[in-house]
């Protein structure tokens, strides 16, 4: 029988294949990273509840402004259904093949304490898996999801503590799912192609630290003017770039 409990961290790294060997796991007292060229799935780690750090899916050493590794081969995560905790960061990034995240729901339910960031996952077409966040402590990054057309399963969400970054999303049109936003620590929308309004942000009264909406070609410069009007914002607001507005 192996083990029910790894107290520091476990990293999943180079050409490891099969994670069966790891099937009785239940607790990881650190961070959980992964990242292996070769895998394809992460069935093995299905009684696996809580990870006390942060679950890492394509990083191994984390450094700021660093591309990230990533899981080249990887398309499924649902293994990880059974999880319920993750006590620090969710980072998913550089997972061409992966097309939900919906498998985080249970650890994606009501306040989450660390930082999200989804970046790099071409495939996935929604971010099913977080209708029952209702808040994030962190930052909350959405970065390069060409497939993602709309943001309807952040219904729920009231507060960002960090900053909200919307960036390069290809096929993104709107951002209906944002209607309960009230609060965020900064607001950045940038270079997202098909992104036509804002209007759906009625909610949001205060921003601490910046509103940067830029390089929108189909979001109306008066729309995000009227939106930022509506605000408390403390720090810099720059406006330019979008639909019938000033260049960058």
């Amino acid at each position: 029988m192996g083990a029910t409990c790894i107290q520091g961290s476990l990293l999943i790294q180079d050409a490891v294949t099969d994670l069966s060997p790891l099937a009785a796991l239940q607790v990881v007292g650190g961070d959980l990273q992964f990242s292996a060229a070769a895998l394809t799935n992460l069935q093995g780690l299905e009684a696996l509840t809580r990870v006390a750090g942060s679950l890492r899916l394509g990083v191994f050493v984390p450094v700021p402004g660093s591309p990230c590794p990533g899981n080249p081969a990887l398309a499924d995560i649902s293994a990880l259904s059974s999880l319920e905790i993750i006590g620090a960061d969710i980072q998913v990034c550089n997972a061409p093949s992966v097309t939900s995240l919906g498998s985080l729901g249970l650890a994606l339910t009501g306040a989450y304490a660390g930082s999200i960031e989804v970046d790099d996952l071409p495939a996935l077409t929604s971010l099913a898996g977080f209708e029952n966040l209702q808040s994030v402590g962190g930052a909350l990054r959405l970065t390069r999801l060409d497939g993602l057309v709309d943001l309807g399963a952040l219904a729920s969400l009231t507060t960002v503590g960090g900053p909200l970054s919307i960036e390069q999303n290809d096929a993104l049109t709107g951002i209906d799912g944002l209607g309960a936003l009230e609060q965020m620590g900064a607001l950045s929308i940038l270079d997202n192609p098909e992104l036509a309004s804002v209007q759906a942000m009625n909610a949001l009264t205060t921003i601490d630290d910046g509103f940067y909406v830029m390089t929108n070609p189909k979001l109306p410069t008066a729309e995000v003017e009227a939106l930022a009007g509506t605000i408390t914002i403390g720090g810099d607001v720059v406006i330019c770039g979008n639909a019938g507005g000033d260049p960058c």
